[in-house]
């Protein structure tokens, strides 16, 4: 798969899409260069700026830079989602990243879990989070933290609930936060 996107890449250095891939592979050497996951997505920005799918996973990263300008992933996050509203992952990393401001609107990180799950109610890691933040309203009905958990192992059955003491911790964790 990789050798793939480097040979494409070889050929048409300007395809952001292979750039994009090749990234989601975890990046690769191209023309005798070592490009990082967040090299390749950055190439594929500066090919093709309203790429949300590329601000959201150069967010997943940690954030870098495009056009001489660096964004931290929050900011990755906010832009891919003011070019793509509709695109679930990018609201449930800018929830795991603490929420934000999008369209001028702040949105915590319960809200952007329930964003995330008003746009995909089949989206497992938006309800995991949701009981990380000790659940939440969705479609108009209340989730305790349990539900949430339930939910997202029912989706996908590879989440599992966090053991009792992780919970315990969570609780501390997140009253010292609130404080």
């Amino acid at each position: 798969e990789i050798a793939c996107f480097q040979r494409a890449l070889a050929l048409y250095p300007k395809h952001a899409r292979a750039w994009s891939s090749l990234g989601v592979a975890g990046g690769g050497e191209v023309g005798g260069h070592a490009f990082s996951r967040s090299d390749c997505f950055q190439r594929t920005l500066a090919l093709d700026p309203q790429n949300a799918r590329a601000w959201n996973s150069l967010g997943v990263e940690g954030g870098g830079e495009d056009g001489g300008r660096a964004f931290n992933r929050i900011a990755c996050f906010q832009r891919a989602l003011a070019l793509d509203p509709q695109f679930t992952h990018g609201w449930n990393n800018l929830g795991k990243a603490g929420g934000g401001k999008v369209g001028g609107q702040a949105f915590s990180r319960t809200a952007c879990y329930q964003h995330a799950l008003a746009l995909d109610p089949q989206h497992a890691n938006a309800w995991y989070n949701l009981g990380g933040e000790g659940g939440g309203e969705v479609a108009g009905r209340s989730y305790s933290r349990k539900k949430c958990y339930r939910r997202a192992n029912e989706i996908d059955p590879s989440l599992n609930p966090p053991p009792r003491c992780c919970i315990y911790l969570m609780r501390c964790f997140l009253s010292q936060r609130r404080r």
